[in-house]
């Protein structure tokens, strides 16, 4: 399965939250996919002074797929204990069930992304007609794809099978 090109994607479901960590930084991974690809948004720990924003972040991902008040009520010891919270949510809620539709944006490398401070306006209920578009800034800051890119092959260590 390859990365979902930059575009609008619809058809796309939730198949996993992880806790994803190196040497110096912890973040969760959202892995979104279809009949066509994956996309794999990555949000990292915030520092503290930007906490409430990554919060906001979250809860507009996952309140398409379940009550945000249930989002907004997970809560954690530390990150690696929020995102293992999110996770028993997401296998709860069945979330992988859902559909939404997804606005990415390329990068200066033409790869898919959302950007972490982009909070809202990219991603909207898969059981409506997908009504998503570019906005004129986004066009003039090179943000939407100019070109349909190559799908880039996945990472092999990747998996992308649902929580059960």
């Amino acid at each position: 399965m390859a990365n979902l090109a930059p575009g609008i994607h619809s058809n796309l479901k939730l198949t996993k939250i992880e806790y994803a960590a190196k040497d110096s930084w912890e973040a969760v991974d959202f892995l979104y996919a279809n009949d066509d690809g994956y996309w794999k948004h990555r949000i990292f720990k915030p520092k503290k002074e930007s906490a409430e924003k990554v919060r906001e972040h979250i809860n507009f991902l996952l309140s398409f797929l379940t009550d945000r008040e249930k989002v907004k009520s997970v809560k954690g010891e530390n990150f690696k204990d929020f995102v293992e919270k999110l996770i028993v949510l997401y296998k709860e809620e069945k979330m992988w069930n859902k559909l939404v539709h997804a606005k990415l944006f390329q990068n200066k490398d033409g790869f898919a992304f959302v950007p972490q401070s982009f909070a809202y306006g990219f991603m909207q209920e898969g059981d409506i007609p997908c009504t998503l578009e570019y906005t004129d800034w986004e066009v003039e800051n090179e943000l939407a794809p100019t070109a349909s890119p190559a799908q880039v092959p996945q990472e092999e260590d990747d998996d992308l099978g649902l929580p059960f």
